[in-house]
């Protein structure tokens, strides 16, 4: 008996796949979705982090006007 894996698009669409590297292709699948998912999550904790200290906004605006002493 094989194996067979059946994979649904983002547009609904299914693909049957019998070969022998589908098992790979799955786990590597996977591993993209998680780890775009923890790059996502990054990105929004970072923004959160900068939007929440005032002195970073602060620093920003002094930075691109140019009005700050050293």
């Amino acid at each position: 008996m094989s194996k067979y894996y059946i994979i649904i698009a983002y547009d609904g669409t299914e693909v049957i796949d019998t070969t022998l590297e589908a098992e790979e292709r799955i786990a590597t699948m996977e591993h993209l979705e998680r780890r775009h998912k923890r790059e996502c999550e990054r990105k929004k904790n970072e923004h959160y982090r900068f939007a929440k200290n005032p002195l970073y906004r602060l620093g920003i605006v002094l930075l691109e006007t140019g009005n700050y002493m050293i």
